[in-house]
């Protein structure tokens, strides 16, 4: 049967079953936790009757002769025998594995566990019968106190290892297009054999959204699971299968079904239904055209009569029209039709339904042209028998978002409600391809309904041969939709729909061989749909659900009044640092704190840095190693070894100006961006020819499906690196003739920022300035190092960027200028190192210059000089004690920063520190560093000014401990 036109049946999940497959899991649990069985009994208790029989697999097996919990017979009267003398001296203290508060725990079927506390329970029941489904999370304090909200079974069997998890931020990843978190609440059960292995994952909802994987009832809750399995099918072949699902439940309803969701019971028809169409792309000149729109309603009336009832004038045979859906319009009208262009304008169209009658399925008809967004928003009347006087209430779908409450960690700067930004927000239906076509309208249609779930189906491969690696993948995204009717009482609800998108990709790299000079030959295609991953609203591949129960949960023992949420259930987080943490969570301090150093960079349980800022994975970033929020390469002394982040060459792909590795977006981690498609081939010639060490050139091609970018461009890149008599030289070069109107908008670094590395989806990234509509680039890096003499370094760099912009005619009216953007940094850098039986003298010279014609938002016009001499003298009087000074400037040559385009930031600056260390090699496990000393600033500007300008004298003492 083709998926699309798959209509489930309900669930039939009996007790029974539900009894079966706990006992399947418990099973497995108690083969894998291995947990040693409390042998001996209580002091004063005799052994339960019949628990000293044991099976086979050692576990005690409980005779019914009375209740499975009874006291067992006493032999004595006194229940307290006294149990000897007990010396501590000659018996030392033994540690227990469980207290006086433990008790012994029993199996579903009556069979001894182990003596201790029960940890977590989760339950899930589907059912026909009203009431009788259940959504259940239970887990004690030990749970989070003892075992830090993780538990892990391991074991082995028959060939397979195997690990089941429970717990809270787990990472997870299936594969790149299907989930990828690093913080997964819920299940996990992993095997692996020498050829096979699989993943099963099961989770109810997200931290902290409406619904959650915590100790709580769910009205509503949003179940998550699925998993891969990968075979490796032949030497060189590894192949996955992956399914993994996500839908909405009601448990107050009687359709319980474990694949496609439900809108929640008790769903009111929509009293109103506003229809909005906007332009798709503001920023190009083609508006969006509206002819038409017109409704048709399959309704059944209080009589048990069907009926299509439509708002056209001219309806179609077996429909009827219906004055009253006639909708108010509302827009700039032009001649025949209504324009809407730019970001502000729109043509609404509102439909009011009619009422006392079951509405199971809603249709549009429009007759459009030009660049459309079509999308929806409803209102609907809800009883809330919470409320302290029950009564019925106006609800919004989709719902006001409440930033002050529905927040990460009490944030409101971090929402998570759906479009935070708009009191009123359109869930997206329809967008046109490209750009659109203005003039002759042309008919579409749809459906219109909520999402209440989504299923990935994929498969993948993996080829690792003798000069061949080539890695694929591709997955059908089936989405649920359902007309947002739902009763109980009429045993009647709104008709399901279906959306399906695709997302796949292709990379193969080919060795041709030694006749060929190993040549070797790639080739990438890809393609994912604008609304692949959960509709055209999911900003992180999860579906947009919606509940008029979500409240705000119980808050000591009382139930506050229910409230109307929609929220995303993520699957694919933005996390371009790697970390621990998702990019855009307030937890996330990877960026630079200067009022909190407590809390950046790896403390109090936080960790990353910024992207392409870590090159050693220490989780400390290389230009602020000390964390103390000033950029390292603005410190006396640390400045010598640290540059600011875009004095880097790097590969700039996308062609936005920014190095990729560097670059800190505010999109999931898909491998390639949603609505886009393209390929990219290229060759690469180890060695051509003497002094080179890669040569390559390729040809790329992409473009938007639903957006209107497009780009293109064919690339050469020259690499070279050699080491000769000490001098060691590295040259690359990279030449393109590229065209790209895709924007791919970044976070630009920012050392004075005090947010997330990401912000928040309050925060978007800045736009990107699009300086290579058409263009010639030529990005160079030459660097050279060299020790002439025993312990003198000299290095020095060039870094250059030509941007030659051809003349174009933008599509807003404005024009690409054609000219040339020229960035070009030098820095150079020299010490020296002199030793004198104990002393120890270095000194260093650094000197930085920049000019930059603001080729990119990362390198605006600048004109800078820089230069810094430092001297550093250090004496170990004692094993392991040390006398230091430093000093960054001198009195007659001091550092110097110039800023040719703002004399105002143009400064002189001396520093000069003394101090004594003294470090422990072992105090308790520990090493202990402390340092005593004094220090000297002082800092002049070229315009005096007595806020900046400074001159101080302090002295510190500073502790350390470490390993």
């Amino acid at each position: 049967i083709p998926i699309s036109k798959y209509e489930p049946s309900r669930a039939r999940c009996t007790w029974a079953t539900l009894v079966g497959i706990s006992l399947l899991v418990l099973g497995l649990g108690r083969s894998m936790a291995q947990v040693p069985q409390y042998s001996q009994p209580a002091p004063g208790a005799q052994q339960e009757e019949g628990g000293g029989e044991q099976t086979a697999a050692g576990q005690g097996h409980l005779r019914f002769s009375g209740a499975p919990f009874s006291e067992p017979d006493r032999l004595f009267l006194n229940r307290n025998a006294w149990q000897g003398y007990l010396n501590y001296g000659a018996d030392p203290y033994e540690t227990y594995t469980v207290s006086t508060r433990s008790f012994e725990i029993y199996d579903r079927l009556g069979h001894r566990l182990l003596r201790g506390y029960p940890l977590a329970t989760w339950e899930e029941s589907r059912s026909a019968q009203l009431d009788a489904q259940q959504s259940s999370v239970v887990r004690a304090q030990q749970f989070w106190q003892w075992f830090d909200s993780v538990v892990v079974l391991q074991d082995s069997y028959n060939g397979w290892d195997l690990a089941v998890m429970s717990g809270d931020k787990l990472r997870t990843t299936l594969t790149p297009l299907t989930l990828s978190q690093p913080r997964w609440d819920g299940i996990r059960l992993d095997g692996e054999s020498g050829r096979n292995g699989f993943t099963v994952l099961l989770s109810r909802g997200q931290d902290r959204r409406f619904s959650a994987f915590q100790a709580r009832n769910e009205i509503n809750p949003v179940l998550s699971y699925g998993g891969r399995w990968h075979s490796r099918i032949a030497q060189v072949l590894t192949a996955g299968l992956t399914f993994f699902n996500q839908h909405e439940a009601d448990l107050r309803s009687s359709r319980g079904n474990m694949l496609r969701g439900t809108v929640p019971v008790g769903m009111e028809v929509p009293a109103t239904v506003l229809v909005r169409v906007q332009d798709d792309s503001p920023e190009d000149p083609i508006p969006a055209q509206v002819y038409g729109l017109q409704v048709y309603l399959e309704v059944v009336r209080p009589d048990g009569t069907r009926a299509l009832l439509t708002s056209d004038p001219d309806p179609a045979p077996g429909s009827q029209r219906d004055p009253s859906l006639q909708p108010a319009i509302s827009g700039r009208r032009v001649g025949d039709h209504y324009e809407a262009q730019g970001a502000v304008e729109s043509v609404d169209y509102a439909f009011t339904l009619p009422a006392g009658v079951a509405v199971e399925k809603a249709h549009f008809a429009a007759q459009v042209a030009g660049d459309y967004l079509i999308g929806a928003r409803q209102t609907h009347q809800f009883f809330n028998e919470d409320a302290k006087i029950p009564a019925w209430e106006e609800r919004q779908w989709p719902a006001r978002p409440i930033t002050k409450l529905h927040n990460l960690d009490g944030r409101p700067d971090f929402p998570i409600d759906f479009k935070p930004t708009e009191a009123k927000s359109f869930y997206t239906l329809v967008r046109s391809r490209g750009v659109g076509r203005a003039g002759a309208p042309r008919e579409i249609s749809f459906d219109y309904g909520f999402p209440v779930g989504q299923t990935l189906l994929g498969t993948d491969f993996k080829i690792e041969a003798e000069g061949l690696t080539a890695r694929g993948e591709l997955v059908y995204n089936w989405q649920n939709y359902q007309f947002p009717f739902n009763s109980d009482s009429l045993k009647m609800a709104g008709s399901y729909f279906d959306r399906d998108a695709i997302g796949g990709y292709l990379t193969a790299v080919k060795n041709l061989g030694p006749r060929l000079r190993h040549t070797e030959v790639g080739l990438e295609v890809f393609r994912l749909d604008p609304d692949y991953g959960g509709g055209y609203e999911s900003r992180r591949g999860g579906a947009v659900l919606s509940t008029d129960v979500g409240g705000d949960f119980e808050v000591a023992g009382t139930k506050r009044n229910y409230a109307g949420f929609t929220q995303e259930f993520e699957l694919v987080a933005d996390n371009d640092d790697g970390d621990d943490w998702a990019d855009d969570d307030p937890a996330e301090e990877g960026d630079f704190q200067p009022f909190q150093p407590q809390v950046y960079s790896g403390a109090k349980a936080h960790s990353g840095v910024y992207p392409g800022l870590d090159a050693d994975g220490d989780n400390t970033p290389d230009t602020d190693r000390n964390r103390n929020g000033v950029a390292d390469w603005n410190e006396p002394f640390l400045l010598y070894g640290s540059d600011p982040p875009d004095f880097a060459y790097g590969i700039d792909f996308n062609n936005n100006g920014v190095a990729d590795f560097r670059e800190n977006d505010a999109e999931p981690d898909y491998p390639y961006r949603r609505d886009s498609r393209g390929f990219h081939g290229f060759a690469s010639i180890p060695e051509p020819f003497p002094l080179a060490r890669r040569l390559s050139a390729g040809y790329f091609s992409m473009r938007q499906l639903a957006g209107p970018g497009k780009a293109k461009g064919m690339y050469a890149r020259l690499q070279h690196r050699s080491v000769h008599r000490g001098v060691e030289i590295e040259f690359d070069d990279d030449v393109k003739q590229v065209r790209d109107s895709i924007r791919d908008d970044v976070y630009i670094f920012d050392i004075t920022a005090t947010g997330t590395n990401s912000g928040s989806i309050l925060e978007p990234p800045p736009a990107d300035p699009l300086t290579m509509r058409k263009s010639l680039v030529n990005t160079a890096m030459l660097q050279v190092l060299l020790s002439p003499v025993p312990k003198l370094h000299l290095r020095g760099q060039l870094l250059q960027l030509a941007n030659s912009q051809a003349h174009l005619d933008l599509p807003d009216g404005t024009q690409q200028e054609g000219t040339v953007l020229n960035s070009l940094i030098a820095i150079g850098r020299a010490d020296y190192t002199v030793k004198w039986h104990k002393f120890e003298v270095w000194g260093g010279v650094k000197a930085l210059a920049r000019e930059g014609d603001g080729n990119s938002a990362s390198a605006p016009d600048q004109s800078l000089r820089f230069f810094a001499p430092i001297l550093r003298v250090s004496y170990p009087f004692m094993a392991n004690v040390s006398f230091q000074c430093g000093m960054s400037g001198f009195r007659f040559l001091p550092m110097r920063y110039v800023d040719n385009n703002s004399d105002i930031n143009s400064y002189k600056q001396r520093n000069t520190i003394l101090l004594i260390n003294s470090t422990t090699g072992d105090y308790l496990g520990y090493t202990l560093s402390t340092s005593i000393g004094a220090q000297w600033q002082k800092r002049s500007y070229d315009q005096a000014d007595l806020l900046l300008d400074s001159d101080s004298f302090g002295f510190f003492v500073e502790t350390f401990a470490g390993f």
